[in-house]
């Protein structure tokens, strides 16, 4: 588990990179794979990301999220968990 920064579509982002192998604990609130990292921007460390983000930023426009994970990044913080290829 380490942070990086990488190309996702045309955007470029600070994000947790895991793997099969990252220590993980269920998201209390949908039960998939949930990572805790201190430069993850996550409200709930209890929950995994995607349900944290529909909790803390349901109805927020495109715009929105850009402008947070912008400001986000400028702390030095990842906006996203991103899983390497299993395979490897």
């Amino acid at each position: 588990m380490n942070i990086e920064i990488i190309q996702l579509g045309d955007e470029i982002m600070r994000v947790l990179m895991v793997d099969k192998d990252t220590p993980n604990q269920p998201c209390e609130n949908c039960g998939q794979p949930c990572y805790n990292h201190e430069l993850l921007a996550k409200e709930d460390s209890d929950w995994c990301m995607n349900c944290n983000d529909e909790e803390y930023r349901k109805g927020w426009s495109d715009r929105d999220i850009g402008v947070w994970c912008i400001e986000q990044m400028a702390k030095g913080l990842a906006v996203a968990v991103v899983t390497r290829d299993m395979e490897e």
